[in-house]
């Protein structure tokens, strides 16, 4: 008996230790903070050491035995490591330390997808299910938490920034998190460590509180979570998780009351608003359009985008860099002062120029090619799709790539891993509709 438990135990190690992941990733704000109250550095980097434990778990507790899931991600790995080392014996050959640290940011996440794979197909059918509407619960839980939090910064905003230490005007990164303002307010970021962080993790939450209602057996509890997450969304003011909101409300009309047409109809939405968000970064015609309305919010979203845009496009001068980018690291503002370095990099704040610049256009349209396919294939396999991550996609592919750096929006990109892992396993274990209603209120 001791010797069966043991052997229990042992088994879910991997899945605790994502579960454990999972949970911290919600409170991503709370742990930045500490390491600034308590000089820790360290707990700066706690997401990457995380995702490293669970791969070499979830690789040992394979036994040698891998998914055919994997083989993508495995070769993007190396793929990214072919880049790296062209990216050294180039013109970033003195920089070698802004290439490692560019690729934190690119490998680690694949290591996580791997990761995932690697734990969902060592569970059977029932044991994924089981998993997967505890995620959906625990989403949702830790998810109203973090709604909480956002409304009540934005209706206290001075005791909030007297809690971090900060005075009004005072915005930065010395606390921990990211603050910015809008029009003299403050950009809701709930528990999280900036708004936009806040503000993708409220729309993805929405969603999974109307594609996932009938594991909740409350209706009370069902229309609290929606309002709850639909008033934090526009909370964040993040325009384009609200973008992202009436986008999911179209859609979901198609779906549910003209599913004989809604899979033309949803796929001219989602040409529609890539052309109109390509025009849109490319060209000032629209931020002239916008800027009559409201000047601020133009200059923000739209010319500094373009402005951006254009930059890196024009310091793409030869075939070699437009196909392969300008090099690791060469541009994006985040995290890593390049300026020291003697480089004056370029912000990349869209997940497209983000690509365009570190892997070219090769590395874009390998990326649109996955995100395409991944579109398709959880609309034909929508009946294993739990967290309704279709739609997820959808808001990554059509709204946010132009935009904004869906890559490395974390947490959400760490959630919509396992989002969108899953009902790929579960097809290929043989999952029906009806499986699923097994675990469903009526």
């Amino acid at each position: 008996m001791a010797y069966t438990m043991k052997v229990f135990q042992l088994k879910n190690i991997p899945v605790s230790l994502l579960l454990l992941f999972l949970t911290l990733c919600f409170f991503s704000g709370i742990i930045g903070v500490a390491s600034a109250m308590f000089a820790m550095p360290v707990l700066k980097v706690w997401k990457e050491a995380l995702i490293v434990v669970i791969f070499v778990v979830a690789l040992l507790f394979s036994k040698g035995k891998v998914s055919s899931k994997i083989i993508i991600p495995t070769l993007i790995l190396v793929l990214i490591g072919v880049f790296a080392i062209y990216s050294m014996l180039d013109i970033l050959a003195s920089h070698t330390f802004i290439i490692f640290y560019q690729l934190k940011f690119d490998i680690i996440p694949v290591m996580f997808i791997v990761a995932v794979l690697l734990i969902f197909s060592k569970m059977s059918k029932e044991e994924l299910l089981a998993f997967s509407i505890k995620f959906v619960k625990m989403t949702l839980f830790l998810g109203a938490l973090n709604a909480i939090a956002v409304i009540l910064q934005q209706l206290f905003p001075d005791s909030f920034m007297g809690l971090l230490g900060l005075d009004a005007g005072q915005w930065g990164s010395d606390a921990g998190v990211r603050l910015n303002s809008t029009e003299g307010n403050i950009r809701a970021i709930g528990l999280q460590l900036s708004f936009t962080m806040s503000g993708v993790l409220m729309l993805f939450c929405m969603i999974l509180s109307v594609e996932c209602s009938h594991f909740i057996k409350s209706r009370i509890i069902k229309i609290f979570l929606f309002s709850l997450f639909l008033v934090a969304i526009f909370c964040t003011t993040y325009k384009t998780a609200i973008i992202g909101v009436v986008v999911y409300f179209f859609v979901k009309f198609f779906e549910k009351f003209l599913p004989s047409i809604s899979k033309i109809s949803i796929f001219i939405i989602g040409a529609i608003l890539v052309l109109f968000f390509v025009y849109s970064t490319h060209d000032y015609s629209v931020y002239n359009s916008v800027r009559v309305y409201n000047q601020t919010a133009a200059y923000n979203s739209i010319y500094l985008r373009v402005l951006e845009h254009h930059n890196i496009i024009n310091s793409l001068d030869s075939v070699g860099k437009v196909l392969f980018g300008a090099g690791l690291g060469i541009n994006g503002t985040f995290g890593l002062d390049k300026s020291e370095y003697g480089i004056n990099a370029i912000p990349t704040d869209s997940a497209y120029i983000y690509l365009v610049s570190n892997y070219g256009y090769v590395g874009f349209f390998t990326y649109l090619f996955l995100l395409v396919y991944i579109q398709l294939k959880l609309f034909m396999i929508k009946d294993c799709d739990v967290f309704g991550a279709r739609h997820l996609i959808f808001f990554t592919l059509t709204i946010e790539l132009f935009y904004n750096l869906g890559l490395g929006n974390f947490p959400n990109n760490i959630f919509l891993v396992v989002f969108v892992a899953v009902p790929f396993v579960l097809k290929k274990k043989g999952c029906t509709r009806e499986d699923i209603a097994a675990y469903s209120y009526k």
